[in-house]
């Protein structure tokens, strides 16, 4: 059967975008002479001032030399001094009158300062503030400026802002509609002006974004940042005002008692600035979307902060909900605000805008910047030709003495700028040719209705049967959110223009271009350069300098331990500070003179943020490094440990945020240290360096109450956090002299000198093999999101085996003090606490021999994949490769000695339960403490390796995952323990306790058996998913602005920045791996489409075969599987042959309309997995396809290309492309004309 993908409401096309172009002057109607006389004197005042203000008088200033009427500004505001100082420097002093101070909610200051003026632009307006404030500042204070104006018979010029309606729930915006109602009941000839965000030198709204850049690990966005604006360059809208206010009659009749909405040419949505400011500032940042739930609640907290740092009010949030862009019917008061710049621009003088993106060799360090956004320099060069002038999004001013410098700074960045396009030009010219006029290609809409299987031409798709009698249906998922969708697309550039900053590339780009050189001529009737063997040859000789065996890591074997040992003492700390707090609960409840349920509270708060905290620092470990966080936790654990210990008894709120802060800096060191174990171990070594590193963990419940006992009987309970607080200092500081970098994406195998930052001050580990020369640093992680680690069916069975089992352990650990004292009164608190000797001491050595035996059993199945291959040699893997981890069956390997773990554990557990409640001799139940203590370490350390195995680059993140499932699972189980013991006893309850355990034993089978499936097939999802996204670039089916640059596979890799168009695809990409789990994939194709729905390319991956799921037993305990690091590998040549697709087949047939379907083939017989067919508001995944999508569809003449096929008796996965005739007719028919454009632009 064949399956198609299609949408309800496919992308929406680009053209209707609103693309307003930038303003180009024009010459007015009218020229004054020369040498006019200036007799006539004109008013204007400013009232309010600052960043507008300011460039409002110096655009008036400028504007004088085009008119015979001198306009005197004067500048009115509650403290206009500055801005007048600041005026002077800029303006002539003619130009500029005595500055007046007035308050717009004192009417009574307002006459003086307006006397004999002509003209009044009202600035009135505040940013934060109550709804009190706004309305009296915005509304009645904007009525007292037009009662003040109309008094003086001067005309007014109200600013307001888009958005303005009294209707809103916004003060902001209900005021700014109430204050221009006022303005014209009192002046009906008053113009308003309504600029969009404006922006420019000075601003808050771009600085305040580049600000948080700086200082925040992410950039968050509500609700996707969907929300659009429609910047204003501050300079343009100061042009605007000053024609509003010349003495002209025409100009007049235009603007009173008009609206003007002024924004700028192009219309961004608020992810886009957000990704400017990330651009222009060279920041790395991920943006990360917030409901508007949190967006209201951050509001609510910060509107309270003072004005000067950076706030979000919950009004402003709200705001965001709608759009700042022009209205297109704005009511029967509007005017054109491009109208305005095009015929009333000043004539006498030209600007030349020179527009560059920011870059570090042209930088410009004045005063007037804030910061630079988009550096755009400026400088007046006397009269320019029109067609040369252009208004830029952003043009600061320069002074006349820095001309020359800002001059030969350009001069030097251009010149040096065209060597390297040039240079780079000429080794992808061959490759890439010019894109045909036309630009980018747009989102054309669906063809086919979404679960209906009824095509928009109301016919229905004829269900297809190929010649190999498969069946096709297409993917519809629902999705109906791309409706009206408004995307910003700069330039529409072509594949020549896209990779300009070639440059730029990573070292495998540069050995990819390298190949590139050696193609000279492309010609689609022979054999395609990338076909060509001697372009195979050097493929596979990069990809066997790859493959080559070298050593995980360059620490030697003593190192390691040294760095395990140093990392197992930081995550002492997250058990210990939890555990010796416990024995002084009693003492500070009386100090605090609270109960002692709620000083208990202190230690579930405590426990909550031990499962939370480390999936922040996680995140920050496998993208900044394990040293730097490890110290960021040290530091804050030792800070919150001085809190703790000198907060005031009477403050009980401030002692639960300290123990959450406590909780955030020790928790994550395991996490963490399991991240180090990661990076510097093979598979083979982790089992023992798991084993020594959960020592220091497991010594901390033991050794934690007897510390904290003594300490809080000998020198008060404030003691235990002093003794917390100088140990911790003193871990830092041995981490801080001597612990070095280990995240691989930083020092690679630990050959690679890492930035100042993350040496250690004394380096003596690793030190002789670290080299800035010989190895290039690889590029930083990006950030990933650790709960996309909850969608993996194979770790999450591991999740919450292990959850399950240590709740349960938990729960007998939390039990130990109240049934021995109820069952052995004769006990102590002493007595009781040194009863946690025994589980600890179990604990203990389990970790020291687990690690030991998780070892032996990886030797002893590789050793008897040896055998196997030996005895077989028609067996596909080769003796040599089974060493190799790409074919070993980890699952089969960590979990073959489980299955006794969890008898050993549920039968001590039974036994446990029935000791206590028979109060057998107190030796009975420590001896089960000990087995279980040993079991339970065993069962955690097991699983936490193969966690680590499955997702080795995430190793933190992993844990972090890890840590969260045990706690939130622990936590529950302690919750409700005490009221399970008193209906049950403690013997029928570790019963059930125990049962629990022995129903989960089956996700152990299901991991084995199913978890190398899920693997495989999650990587080839993966893969095909990036492989569309590079083809829609490649193949230029949308605009090059939409993607973004990645690096996969260590390869570049493209991905869409449009999230109806990813959803879109990872739908479908979800669907296809649901059916190849099932086995029922027989290929995947990419139709490249016209408007009239009619192919022009198939991309066929075709899947042969995958892993056969076989039953489990001792006798073929050894599968076959392949991991994702070989897959990588494997991928990456896929990538690589993909991205040069173009010399193989040309371009496509020119066309803005060409779009996409992804069509599912499944083998012979099988039906897709839908879902039911009663679910109207869920329809099914797949419809069925019409023929011409099919492999089937195409004609016998179609042009078949392999680009790529690998067969590693695993899985058998090739990816072909079918040129249709419709395709190769359409570009011999636009030859002859293409050829004639040519001749006549020679």
């Amino acid at each position: 059967m064949i399956l198609e993908a299609s949408l309800e409401s496919h992308p929406t096309s680009y053209s209707n975008i609103q693309r307003l172009t930038s303003p180009t002057p024009h010459t007015p109607p009218f020229e004054f002479p020369a040498n006019s006389l200036r007799s006539m004197a004109q008013k204007v005042v400013l009232c309010g001032a600052g960043f507008l203000g300011t460039n409002i008088a110096t655009a008036i200033s400028k504007g004088n030399t085009s008119t015979n009427v001198l306009r005197r500004i004067q500048v009115s505001s509650r403290h206009p001094q500055s801005v007048h100082a600041k005026l002077a420097h800029h303006i002539p002093s003619d130009h500029l009158l005595p500055s007046v101070p007035v308050d717009v909610t004192k009417p009574e200051t307002l006459p003086p300062a307006f006397e004999k003026a002509d003209v009044v632009v009202s600035l009135v307006g505040i940013l934060h503030g109550t709804p009190e404030q706004f309305e009296k500042i915005q509304w009645r204070g904007a009525e007292n400026v037009a009662r003040a104006a109309k008094g003086a018979g001067a005309r007014l010029v109200h600013i307001s802002a888009i958005g303005a309606d009294k209707k809103s729930s916004i003060p902001y915006e209900r005021t700014k509609a109430l204050g221009e109602e006022a303005v014209f009941s009192v002046c009906p000839d008053a113009t308003v002006v309504r600029p969009s965000v404006v922006f420019g030198p000075g601003d808050e709204f771009f600085a305040r974004f580049a600000s948080l850049s700086r200082v925040l690990p992410f950039m968050p966005v509500f609700d996707g940042g969907l929300t659009r604006f429609q910047p204003v360059y501050v300079g343009d809208l100061g042009r605007c005002v000053e024609v509003i206010t010349r003495r002209d009659e025409e100009v007049r009749r235009k603007v009173e008692g008009k609206i003007i909405e002024a924004g700028g040419p192009d219309v961004f949505t608020y992810r886009q600035i957000i990704e400017l400011v990330l651009e222009y500032t060279h920041r790395t940042r991920p943006i990360i979307s917030l409901p508007w739930t949190v967006g209201r609640l951050q509001g609510a907290i910060m509107e309270y902060l003072p004005p000067n740092i950076f706030t979000l009010t919950r009004g402003q949030v709200n705001q965001l909900k709608h759009d700042n862009v022009v209205s297109s019917d704005l009511s029967p008061k509007h005017v054109s605000f491009k109208e305005i710049l095009e015929q009333y621009s000043p004539p006498l003088t030209s600007i030349l805008y020179l527009h560059m993106p920011s870059r570090p060799s042209l930088r410009w360090y004045g005063s007037q910047f804030r910061f630079d956004l988009s550096l755009v320099m400026s400088t007046t060069l006397g009269t320019a030709p029109k067609e040369q002038i252009d208004l830029p999004p952003c043009a600061p001013n320069l002074d006349s003495a820095n001309v020359a410098e800002f001059l030969f700074r350009l001069a030097y960045v251009v010149i040096y700028e065209q060597f390297l396009q040039d240079l780079c030009m000429q080794r992808t010219q061959h490759l890439w040719p010019e894109q045909p006029s036309g630009g980018g290609r747009n989102f054309s809409h669906g063809s086919v209705t979404v679960g209906s299987g009824l095509s928009d031409k109301n016919s229905e798709p004829q269900k297809a049967i190929n010649s190999h009698g498969h069946d096709a249906v297409e993917f519809g998922n629902g999705l109906s959110t791309l409706r009206n969708a408004h995307l910003f697309i700069r330039n529409s550039v072509g594949h020549v223009d896209r990779r300009k900053h070639s440059h730029l590339h990573t070292p495998f780009d540069l050995y990819f271009m390298s190949i590139l050189q050696s193609v000279h001529s492309i010609n689609h009737n022979t054999t395609s350069a990338v076909e060509s063997p001697d372009f195979e040859a050097k493929l596979a000789e990069e990809q066997a300098k790859i493959a080559v065996d070298k050593p995980y890591s360059v620490f030697t074997p003593k190192e390691k331990w040294f760095i395990v040992i140093v990392a197992s003492l930081a995550a002492t700390f997250s058990p210990l500070t939890a555990n010796i707090y416990l024995p002084a609960i009693p003492v500070i409840a009386s100090q605090f003179h609270e109960s002692i349920e709620k000083i208990n509270l202190t230690v579930t708060i405590y426990m909550v943020m031990q499962g939370i905290s480390p999936m922040f620092w996680g995140i920050l470990a496998d993208r900044w490094g394990r040293r730097p966080m490890f110290l960021g936790c040290m530091t804050v654990l030792s800070l919150s440990c001085v809190g703790l210990a000198l907060v005031p008894t009477g403050d009980y709120w401030l002692l639960m945020v300290l123990r959450c802060v406590q909780a955030a800096g020790s928790a994550s060191t395991v996490a963490l240290g399991a991240g180090v174990i990661a990076d510097i171990a093979t598979r083979a070594e982790r089992g023992g360096f798991f084993g020594l590193f959960s020592t220091g963990p497991m010594i901390g419940p033991c050794i934690g109450p007897v510390i904290g006992g003594g300490l809080a009987q000998g020198l008060g309970w404030r003691s235990i956090f002093w003794f917390l607080c100088i140990s911790s200092a003193v871990n830092a500081m041995v981490m801080f002299l001597l612990f070095p970098e280990t995240l691989r994406s930083i020092v690679g195998d630990g050959s690679i000198l890492p930035p100042a930052f993350h040496r250690p001050i004394i380096s003596i580990v690793g030190r002789n093999r670290q080299s800035t020369q010989s190895n290039i640093r690889p590029p930083p992680k990006p950030f990933s999101n650790p709960l996309l680690l909850f969608t993996y069916p194979d770790i999450v069975v591991l999740l919450i085996f292990n959850g399950i089992l240590y709740a349960v352990f938990y729960g007998v650990t939390a039990t130990i003090s109240s049934l021995f004292e109820k069952d052995y009164p004769f006990l102590n608190q002493t007595d009781i606490g040194l009863c946690f000797l025994a589980i600890g001491g179990g604990m203990v050595f389990g970790s020291v021999f687990t690690g030991r035996f998780l070892d032996r059993d990886y030797a002893a199945i590789k050793n008897k994949m040896i055998k196997q291959a030996q005895s077989d040699p028609e067996k596909k893997i080769d003796v040599k490769d089974v060493t190799k981890d790409e074919y070993f069956p980890i699952e089969v390997a960590r979990l073959r000695t489980m299955p006794v773990y969890v008898f050993a554990f549920v039968a001590c557990i039974i036994g446990y339960g029935w000791c206590l409640q028979a109060k057998v001799s107190i030796a009975g139940p420590l001896i089960l403490q000990i087995i279980i203590g040993y079991v339970i370490v065993s069962v955690m350390n097991t699983i936490q390796t193969l966690l680590v195995d499955l997702a080795p680059s995430q190793g933190s993140s992993i844990t972090a995952c890890n840590n969260l499932v045990r706690c939130s699972l622990g936590a529950a189980l302690v919750a409700i323990i005490n009221i399970i013991l008193d209906a049950l006893d403690p013997g029928w309850t570790y019963v059930l306790l125990g049962g629990i355990c022995l129903a989960s034993s089956p996700l152990l089978y299901i991991e084995i058996k199913w978890g190398p499936v899920w693997q495989t097939v999650r990587g080839i999802t993966e893969f095909i998913e990036v492989a569309i996204h590079t083809i829609l670039y490649v193949r230029q089916i949308y605009p090059a602005d939409l993607f973004v640059r990645r690096k996969k596979y260590d390869t570049p890799v493209f991905q869409s920045r449009h999230p109806g168009l990813n959803e879109y695809i990872s739908g479908a990409i979800r669907a296809v791996g649901e059916e190849l789990v099932l086995g029922k994939v027989d290929k995947v194709v990419v139709v490249i489409k016209d408007k009239d729905d009619i192919a022009l390319e198939r991309f066929i991956f075709s899947i042969q075969n995958m892993i056969e799921v076989e039953s489990y037993n001792k006798d073929t305990s050894v599968q076959d599987t392949i991991s994702s690091a070989t897959l990588g590998q494997y991928f990456r040549s896929f990538l690589v042959k993909l991205n040069m697709i173009e010399a193989q087949l040309g371009q496509l047939p020119p066309s803005e309309d060409n779009t996409f379907a992804i069509v599912l083939e499944l083998r012979d017989g099988e039906a897709p997995s839908v879902g039911p067919a009663n679910a109207k508001d869920d329809p099914p995944p797949w419809i069925p396809a019409s023929t011409e999508h099919t492999t089937s569809g195409a004609a016998d003449e179609a042009h078949l290309h392999m680009v790529r096929a690998v067969d590693t008796g695993i899985i058998n996965l090739s990816l072909a492309v079918q040129e249709s005739e419709e395709k190769l007719r359409a570009l011999s028919e636009t030859k002859p004309s293409k050829g004639k454009e040519r001749e006549r632009g020679g």
